[in-house]
């Protein structure tokens, strides 16, 4: 199934826009080794991102939300929410 995922690893942003009903981007972590900006915008029900410990340790990541946003926002454990903390950032949009 990762060979599928593949084209995924040159990913470098990811926007996520009017996706009303979505709550999820994919079940598990995914392989963006090369992501640095994840702008989210009115995904009202969107409540977990395909983000873990791993990547969010790089510390290159920037992730963009509405204010108020990330509290609805759900996370692997609480050590990989301490460690993407820093990249939160709210928009006035």
């Amino acid at each position: 199934m990762m060979s599928n995922l593949e084209p995924l690893t040159k990913l470098q942003v990811l926007y996520l826009k009017k996706l009303p009903n979505s709550n999820s981007i994919y079940w598990k972590a995914l392989p963006f080794p090369d992501v640095c900006r994840i702008f989210v915008f009115k995904c009202p029900e969107l409540k977990k991102l395909p983000l873990d410990l791993e990547r969010a340790g790089q510390g290159k990541i920037l992730i963009k939300e509405k204010k108020d946003g990330w509290k609805q926002l759900q996370w692997e454990d609480q050590v990989t929410h301490i460690a993407l903390l820093p990249s939160l950032k709210s928009t006035n949009k």
